[in-house]
Formats: C-alpha cells, structure tokens, sequence
C-alpha cells in the first residue's frame, strides 16, 4: 500500500468465505508475509468478518512500534480463532496510514492450512512431480533442493515440515525429528516436567514455565559419549544462528558440546562450543545459548554430545526451544531501494553497505566482486597473513593468528571454532586468549596511519568473544597533531562474560565510521577480564575506498599500558577522559609523512585478499646483528687464547692452511727428544 495518501486513510483486502472448521481437526491457522518501512508507518490489522457482528481483531502489527534499521520481510502466523464455532466467515487485512507519504506496507504468500474450508471449492487435480522434485501439500510441484533450505518455497511450508526451524517438543512423537547419532546409547529422550518434577536435580518447568516437554538426561550407562542430531538443512544465510535453552544440574563429571556436521568438510563433525558446570554456567537455571552457524551452502546437521567422565553420572541435563534464526537467504525483488544492491543472479536486495565485506549476503557471491577500491584482510595469505596489521606493539600479551582446529574439547581455549571468511575449521582469524594472563592485560593491533578522511571511510569487521575468561574488545583511533603527543579515543565494541557482558559465541558485524581531519590509525584493544578459560577474535576486516592508507610512514609510538592508561573514551552521546597510569610509558617520535596519501598497494577480488604488510621498524633487526656480532668476536678471542696456551692442539691440517709456510715432516729418519736427551742415535 502507497501511503503517500492521507494520514488514517485504510485499504481492506477481503479473502473468499470459509465456512465452519470441524471439531475433531486441528484449528484453522493463516501465515502471511509482511514488509513494514518507513517513518510514517500506520498499523497492518487482521480481521475475522462474521456475518451479523463487527469483526474480530486476530492480529496486528503497529508501525510506531517496528525498528527499520533492519529492512526485510518478516512471516506472521496466525491462529483462526472461532473457525470452529462460526457458520461462515471471511478474513479481512487492514492498512492505515500514519504519515502520508513516509512508509510503504505490503503483503505476500498468504497461506490457509487444510483444516481452513473455503465454499463451494473444488480442488483441481494436481499435475505429476518428477523424482528430482517434491510435491508440496498444495499439490505445488518444487525443486528438490528447496527442501529444508529455510525458505518456504511451497506456499504453506510443507518443504520445511520436517525440519522446522524451531523446536520445541510439543505434540510430536519420538525424537520430535532427531535421532541418535550412536543408537546402541540410549540416554536421550523426550521428557515432560511431570516425569522430572520428582528428581532432586529437575527441571520442574520447561522453558517456557510449563509442563511441556524437552530434550532429556538423567543416567548414563557408564564412561563414553551419548550424541542426539538434529533433521538436514542446507542453504543457510551468513546470520544464521543457533539458539536453545539449556538446563544443568548435578555433579560436574560430564561435558556437553553442541557441535555441526558439515557435508563440505567431509561430514566430520566439530565442536561448536563447551558446556560444563565447572565452567561459569548457572545450575539449575534455563540459560539462553546463542552460537553462530553462518553461510552454509552444503548439507549440514547440528547435534549435541555429552561426555561422561569416569565418575557416576549423578546429574540432570535439559534442552528446550530449539530455534534456527535469521537463516533464509533474501528473497529476489524487482527494483531495490536506492542504498540497496541489487544482486545480479539472486535478485535479492541487499545493503550497500554489505559490499565487500567478505559475507556472501547475496547468496552467489556476487556481492564481495570488483572490490579492488577496498582494502581488505582475511588473514588466509600464506605469505603475509597479518596483512597491514602491525601485532607487535604490546608488553606480555599478544594477538596471534589460528584457526578453530581443537577450540573445544581436551586442551581447547574456547575460540572461535571456524572462522569467518569460510565458515570451517581450517579458515584463520586473529585471537587473544585469556586463560593464562592476569586482569586488564592487554594486547594491541595496530594499522598503518591514514590521511584525514571524510565520513565515508568506514572499517567493517567481525568480532567473537567467548567463555568466562573474556574482557573488553575496543577500536582505539590514534591521531597526529605536530607538536604534540598523539591522541587516543576509544570506542567500546563489546564487553565479555569476564567484565560482566554477554557470551557472543558467533561473528558479530560491526561497522566503524572513521572521520577525522588528522592524520590518524586504527587499534584493535583486547582485555583480559578473568584469568580464565575464554578468548576475543576478530576476523574479515575490510576498509572502504575512502580510507586511504599512508605507505610511506613509519612509526612507533606509546605502547598500551598494563594493567591501566591514559585514554580519550568517547561515545555518541557523551565524551568522558580518566587517567589512572602514574608514571607514563616509553614513546617516540613519530615522523609525518613525506609523500602525498596513497592507497595501499592491494587489489581484491571474489577470492579471499589481504592487504600487503605494514612496514616494520629496524630496530630489533639491528639490535640482533650487534649482539650476533659480539657474540662472535668473544669466541674468536677465547680461541685463540686456549691455543696460544696449548690448552688447544690444533690439527697440523688446520694450520698448513692459515700458515702457508708450515710444512709437516714424515717421522722417517727422525728422533725423539728422548733420543736425544739419552745420546743414543737409533735408525729405522
């Protein structure tokens, strides 16, 4: 609907008349689909029409109340309530505007499921499927790779039906569609709150305060592990997330790992993140677990394990609300909006600002094409992994470069388990673990420095902070003032369980605006919040064309302080300045460059890139040269002391060649000293 019209004007779509649904059959249920944007939104209202009576408000969505910083279609179902008990009845969808002409609402994919009866209608008889497609209840005919790819290709979902995109454990049969990963194991179930509400360890509710039912352990047939996998999916977007509600109690002799099985790194499963009682996680609770899946084209499954250890189990273990989020790939629209992009072969719709970014938004990749004016790094480069990024520049703790090989299980660290850029184990990211540094150390990576930019020139990176150890992740922007020491303002990007913020088990995206009139860098903070299990990792982080590095400059300069410095923290709405460091660091002088800005000598493409190097100081290299050299000339002089003294006998070999006039006589016709000293001449 145009709302460019009249504010509290209303445009009514009325469906075909249904008549009375039968009690013996589930309710009848409407989903539709929905785009909401603007300022000026009114409110999108669904009626149930009797009759002889006013209509009956089953649902709305009220514009005042919508966030537009996300723009996108969002899926509403929406029970018929009194199909049941009405003769006849039709739907009526209602839209108003607020504020002429600032906001746009439109609908799609309106679906009826079965037990929803239309008059006098006849279904025609459907065509045949072919075996490489799957008939949909509608009698639609699909692809058969738009099975369980979290879209709703059929038109009344019945391509997800068995593999919802949410779990909750409520009227199904067995499993509710997992299975057991090693059947010989029987420990898992589907329990109810009535059948647990005696144990001593629980849970007397479900998730959501009920007696419904759940994911279920309670004994354990001895030492080993006990897996449950969860239906197929393929296709998912790079948001995709994994969430559920946990519940744990008892005796800490177990471990649970959620893990995927991903058909591109050969069906081999791998940890996706490590759970225990012993490991900050509140007993007896649900707890909300949130962890990162990202763009997966192939097959996958996820599942969870537990490890028993050698001890009884004596325990409880619970899982609830299953549920994949943000998972679908962008529909194909016809026209964009104008900071949109528009996708090539998709035909989907996304932000401008998702170019280049090193995420396949657009489900072909055409998105991260012709970025040769980016500057981007993804820590893949076998010969220049750090890219422009400079990680030497702390005091005890360091960024280093990994990938999510062993991040969980015997010996893990809790990093991330796969990296960004391609959604595997064996794909690097730049990290900082906690588990053997004390509170607030911290460790820097640093960039070149950039000319003075305009508010275009943009930084865009992915960050993960995970487990109980985890402290601050802050972008520091250092500027240049000739005359006077450089200056740092801080930006905090988030804050980790060890400093009392949240658990962000998944590459988050975060963007950066880098406006400055001064010369100025970029500097990655990360800090330890408790010495404990846990690390901070950023991955893919890429500058717009805008920010245009300076080559030619080399410089060192203070070094972050532990455990505390001297900082300019600043936030969009206040700016705040605390010293705490008595005595201050070592610093340097730092040159100004002498060659107008340039850009950095890289060029991207689909492939992953890097940024070339940044220049190194000489410094340490001189230093080691000096000191080799002392070390040397020490030897050569003890050497030659030893053999002056003949403590040392030197081969007659060794010294016919630094004695050229040295010659070694055979022993025939010759005599000892002994000989002589005896006055006796003997031959041979």
């Amino acid at each position: 609907m145009d709302s460019s019209i009249t504010e509290g004007t209303e445009a009514t779509l009325l469906s075909a008349e249904f008549l009375r649904s039968s009690k013996d059959e589930p309710d009848c249920e409407m989903t539709l689909r929905y785009f909401m944007y603007g300022s000026g939104l009114g409110n999108l209202t669904i009626y149930m029409k009797l009759p002889d009576s006013d209509p009956q408000r089953l649902a709305e969505v009220k514009g005042s109340e919508l966030n537009n910083i996300r723009v996108g279609w969002n899926e509403m179902k929406i029970p018929v309530v009194g199909s049941k008990s009405n003769d006849s009845w039709i739907i009526a969808i209602t839209a108003t505007v607020g504020s002429p002409g600032q906001g746009d609402i439109a609908i799609d994919d309106i679906v009826f499921n079965p037990h929803c009866h239309l008059k006098n209608v006849t279904a025609p008889t459907p065509p045949p499927c072919t075996e490489d497609e799957f008939r949909c209840n509608t009698g639609k005919c699909v692809s058969n790779f738009r099975v369980c790819d979290f879209k709703d290709d059929c038109g009344d979902n019945s391509d997800e039906a068995t593999c919802p995109t949410m779990f909750n454990f409520e009227q199904c049969s067995g499993l509710c569609g997992w299975k057991l990963a090693n059947p010989d194991v029987l420990v898992w179930s589907v329990a109810s709150a009535h059948n647990t509400v005696a144990s001593p360890y629980g849970p007397n509710t479900d998730a959501d305060n009920t007696l419904g039912h759940f994911l279920y352990v309670s004994e354990s047939m001895g030492n080993g592990v006990a897996s449950i996998e969860s239906p197929e999916y393929h296709e998912s977007a790079t948001t995709c997330t994994l969430s559920f509600k946990l519940y744990l109690a008892g005796k800490a002799t177990f471990k649970i790992f959620p893990y995927i099985r991903d058909a591109v790194d050969g069906g081999e499963q791998y940890f996706l993140d490590d759970i225990a009682l012993d490991q900050c996680f509140p007993e007896k609770e649900w707890t909300l677990i949130e962890i990162g899946l990202g763009r997966r084209p192939a097959n996958f499954t996820i599942g969870f394990t537990i490890v028993f250890g050698e001890e009884a189990f004596d325990a409880a273990i619970a899982i609830d609300n299953i549920n994949f989020a943000d998972c679908e790939l962008p529909f194909p629209m016809k026209d964009c909006q104008k900071e949109q992009f528009h996708c090539p072969v998709s035909k989907a719709c996304i932000e401008a600002d998702e170019v280049c970014d090193f995420a396949d938004n657009c489900g072909e990749g055409t998105d991260e094409e012709n970025c040769g004016d980016y500057s981007m790094n993804n820590f893949e480069d076998p010969l220049f992994p750090w890219g422009i990024w400079d990680n030497t520049q702390s005091y005890v703790l360091f960024w280093e470069l990994t990938n999510g090989t062993g991040a969980f299980g015997p010996g893990g660290d809790q990093r991330p388990g796969f990296d960004h850029t391609t959604f595997s184990p064996m794909g690097h990211y730049a990290h900082v673990s906690s588990g053997f540094q004390e509170k607030e150390a911290t460790a820097w990576l640093v960039s070149p420095f950039m000319s003075p930019s305009k508010d275009t020139c943009k930084v865009r990176f992915y960050y993960n902070l995970h487990g109980c150890g985890a402290g601050n992740l802050t972008l520091i922007q250092e500027y240049l003032e000739e005359g006077h020491p450089p200056l740092k303002t801080e930006w905090p990007v988030a804050q980790g369980q060890g400093e009392g913020g949240s658990n962000v088990d998944e590459w988050r995206r975060h963007t950066h605006n880098l406006a400055s009139g001064k010369v100025h860098r970029v500097i990655f903070e990360a800090s330890v919040g408790e010495k404990k299990v846990g690390t901070i990792a950023i991955d893919d982080v890429t500058f717009t064309g805008e920010c245009n590095f300076i080559p030619s400059t080399t410089s060192t300069t203070t070094l972050p302080p532990s455990p505390t410095h001297t900082t300019t923290i600043s936030t969009s709405t206040s700016t705040k300045t605390t010293s705490s460091q008595p005595t201050p660091p070592p610093t340097t002088t730092i040159k100004a460059p002498t060659k107008p800005p340039t850009k950095p000598p890289q060029t991207t493409t689909r492939e992953p890139v890097t940024a070339s190097p940044a220049p190194q100081s000489d410094v340490g290299e001189v230093v080691g040269i000096l000191v080799a050299f002392i070390i040397v000339l020490v030897m050569v002089v003890a050497m030659a002391v030893l053999i002056k003294r003949s403590i040392i006998k030197v081969p007659n070999s060794v010294q016919a060649f630094t004695n050229p006039n040295y010659k070694r006589f055979e022993d025939n016709n010759t005599m000892t000293l002994q000989d002589l000293s005896g006055g006796k001449v003997v031959a041979k």
